[in-house]
């Protein structure tokens, strides 16, 4: 009797110190409960990991134009874009009360800066420089010249998805001289350059999509 006492009193904490596990197996066990809930779990995509903007400038229809900049983000809060706009419009000649027409094609370059990070909800800082070819056409007589623009914008940017809105206002600044018109003929006139618009406030409202 005091025999089977003893061998029960010796398995039993054997039986109880097999049951529980070792410390690696309680690791290994962790590690594969963290790994499943991690399968399970969608991955959501990280806005700041596009890298790609395309925005379209709407404003450009009603001047019967386009315009549109491609952006590439280069750093962490730092992107650049190359800009392309068009114009075709007709505007009224201070001295004579008549409309002539304005055709301009601009390409550009613009810097942005977006203190809570590229391509993300931010407010945003973006320098710009572009260059453009105008032609005037007015009656019989036509023209053109070529300017460069300089100007700054001070905007917010919102994004859902990729899909992005962005407003901004800043202003721009541009020389541009007397337009020397011509006739077929050879007959001339001078197009005086206040007539022409050239620089001022700034306004954007563009509609993009980030990759």
């Amino acid at each position: 009797m005091l025999k089977t006492i003893a061998l029960i009193g010796l398995t039993l904490p054997l039986s109880l110190n097999a049951a529980e596990p070792t410390t690696d197996q309680a690791s290994t066990l962790i590690t594969k409960t963290k790994s499943a809930k991690s399968a399970a779990m969608p991955m959501e995509p990280k806005p700041r990991d596009r890298r790609f903007n395309l925005r379209l400038q709407p404003f450009n229809f009603f001047l019967g134009g386009l315009g549109f900049d491609a952006e590439i983000k280069l750093f962490e809060r730092f992107s650049l874009a190359g800009t392309y706009s068009s114009y075709d419009f007709d505007v009224t000649d201070s001295n004579t009360n008549l409309a002539f027409n304005i055709k301009a094609t601009g390409y550009g370059i613009r810097a942005n800066w977006y203190p809570s990070g590229a391509l993300a909800d931010s407010t945003y800082i973006s320098p710009l420089i572009q260059t453009a070819s105008i032609d005037i056409v007015d009656g019989d007589f036509s023209g053109s010249t070529d300017v460069t623009s300089y100007g700054i914008l001070f905007g917010n940017q919102w994004m859902w998805d990729g899909i992005n809105l962005n407003l901004a206002a800043g202003y721009s600044a541009m020389k541009i001289d007397d337009i020397v018109l011509k006739t077929p003929l050879g007959n001339t006139k001078v197009k005086n350059s206040s007539d022409i618009p050239a620089g001022g406030l700034l306004a954007e409202f563009s509609i993009g999509y980030a990759f």
